[in-house]
């Protein structure tokens, strides 16, 4: 395994000094710094590069989610640790989203860590074992979302036409059928998909990447 240079930014200090102080002591890393804001680590970043960052996802000055995209943008090769209390889902995406590569909550044992960082320096991913429990459920749970609405081609040529933004007369003209045809369609398809408007039809479309 290679030798790595990690940043830890986190403002608990605590926690961080606790974190280094086990980090220094694998042989696999180089040197550990730690900063205390995200503009500190911004700083820090702009005269010397570290491997991996470990981001404290709860900052007062600026999240660590909001960190993660800055630096994930700037610096093509560098992968990001979150470290968080909070394990519900809608902060775990927006980690991944950021750029994260994996997210660990703060009760881990320190061999977790350890095999978090080993796992993302190989280029994988790590995730708390209840996180990754969680994101498998969701994904689970969408999947059988997707499963259970079946939409017949003629429906899916509207579909693809209302988000597109075609109005009903123009559904009319491109698919050769009537206005009252384009309109029952789109009435099946609502209740096929449990939405009232074409704003929530689009929605549907592009979070199930129908097109």
């Amino acid at each position: 395994m290679k030798t790595v240079k990690i940043l830890i930014c986190d403002d608990h200090t605590m926690v961080s000094q606790a974190l280094a102080g086990f980090l220094e002591q694998q042989n696999f890393i180089k040197s550990v710094y730690i900063c205390t804001t995200a503009a500190e680590t911004i700083k820090k970043y702009e005269t010397e590069f570290y491997d991996i960052a470990i981001l404290d996802v709860n900052m007062e000055e600026m999240s660590g989610i909001v960190l993660a995209g800055i630096l994930s943008t700037k610096y093509e090769n560098i992968k990001i640790i979150m470290l968080s209390m909070r394990s519900d889902l809608l902060t775990v995406k927006e980690s991944i989203k950021a750029g994260a590569n994996g997210y660990l909550l703060k009760n881990a044992d320190l061999s977790e860590v350890k095999n978090a960082i080993s796992r993302v320096i190989d280029g994988k991913s790590y995730f708390s074992k209840q996180i990754s429990q969680a994101l498998l459920d969701d994904q689970l749970n969408l999947n059988s979302d997707k499963e259970e609405v079946f939409i017949t081609p003629r429906e899916r040529e509207i579909l693809l036409l209302i988000v597109k933004e075609y109005h009903t007369k123009q559904i009319s003209e491109t698919l050769n059928i009537s206005e009252n045809t384009v309109e029952t369609h789109r009435k099946n398809i609502m209740k096929k998909t449990n939405t009232k408007t074409s704003v929530g039809l689009v929605r549907y479309a592009i979070e199930r990447s129908l097109f």
